[in-house]
């Protein structure tokens, strides 16, 4: 028999598959947000909400390092695709999918985090009621990452600015550009 994560778990495969190899954006000219994958991916997670905290684990226990990586792309792109169509509820799929990540590098939690947040400030949402609510499914040490060090920061240290991303535009026009450092 087909358990909830199970089906959770097949619907994110599906979402990877149909990701390019590599990703090194959030966005480029090939791979604009959204895609037809994402958005059933989106829309099928948010009608499943909210999801257990053992069937979150089961997922997490299942994802490779690659993966994991991929969800944080995804995270970060929905929550442009939010911000883009005006669509705050979006932000929660963003966020939840942010904290079954377990094993992204914390440098790069953060620097997904703040974008996210970036997206719920564009919204006029406050990323801190998003970010808390979603902690409560991420590990212990991840979720201390985003209440402490994240969270915990002065407001003008948690901008996308402070992590070498550029933003430019709102609402449709939103954009996250990587700064070259020289």
């Amino acid at each position: 028999m087909k358990t909830q994560s199970d089906g959770l778990g097949d619907l994110l495969r599906k979402l990877f598959e149909s990701y390019p190899k590599k990703i090194t954006s959030f966005e480029n000219e090939d791979f604009l947000i959204p895609t037809q994958r994402e958005c059933e991916v989106s829309s099928e997670i948010e009608a499943g909400m909210p999801f257990s905290q053992e069937m979150i684990e089961v997922v997490r226990g299942t994802l490779s390092l690659h993966e994991t990586y991929d969800l944080r792309t995804f995270s970060v792109r929905i929550a442009i695709f939010a911000a883009r169509t005006y669509t705050p509820e979006l932000l929660k799929v963003s966020a939840l999918c942010l904290m079954i990540v377990s094993r992204v590098d914390w440098r790069d939690l953060l620097v997904a985090l703040s974008l996210i947040g970036a997206c719920a400030n564009d919204l006029g949402v406050n990323p801190e009621d998003i970010l808390q609510q979603a902690a409560e499914y991420a590990t212990p040490d991840r979720k201390e990452i985003v209440l402490d060090s994240f969270l915990g920061r002065n407001p003008e240290m948690q901008g996308p600015d402070v992590m070498g991303y550029n933003v430019s535009g709102t609402g449709e026009a939103l954009t996250f550009t990587k700064r070259l450092w020289s």
